[in-house]
């Protein structure tokens, strides 16, 4: 799946600004028109970034609001499955 970089780090944090919420068919054409990313590629590094310690601190350094906001979800929805 190849390095993520600050900058990567940072565009994913970005949408996610910009385009808040679950999966849906708009924000998943986004992810294709504006990163070149298939969901499941997004995701992948979305997760990825969010469970690397190194990767989660440049994204919390980048939008603090955006990654706790991230992290809460990834938390509320594991809760459901339990």
């Amino acid at each position: 799946m190849g390095e993520l970089t600050p900058p990567d780090v940072g565009q994913i944090i970005d949408f996610e600004t910009a385009h808040p919420g679950g999966h849906n068919g708009a924000k998943e054409q986004r992810m294709r028109d504006d990163l070149g990313l298939t969901p499941t590629r997004y995701y992948q590094r979305l997760v990825r970034i969010l469970s690397t310690p190194e990767l989660l601190h440049a994204a919390l350094i980048h939008n603090p609001t955006t990654t706790n906001r991230l992290l809460n979800d990834r938390e509320q929805r594991a809760a459901q499955v339990r």
